[in-house]
């Protein structure tokens, strides 16, 4: 069984990486 707040932090912290990648390449 998968815990749902895990899963919340694991898309937080994908974003997170996306947000900064953009953020780097267009900064």
């Amino acid at each position: 069984m998968v815990d749902e707040n895990k899963m919340d932090y694991l898309l937080i912290y994908i974003f997170g990486i996306i947000y900064s990648l953009v953020f780097w390449a267009y900064g």
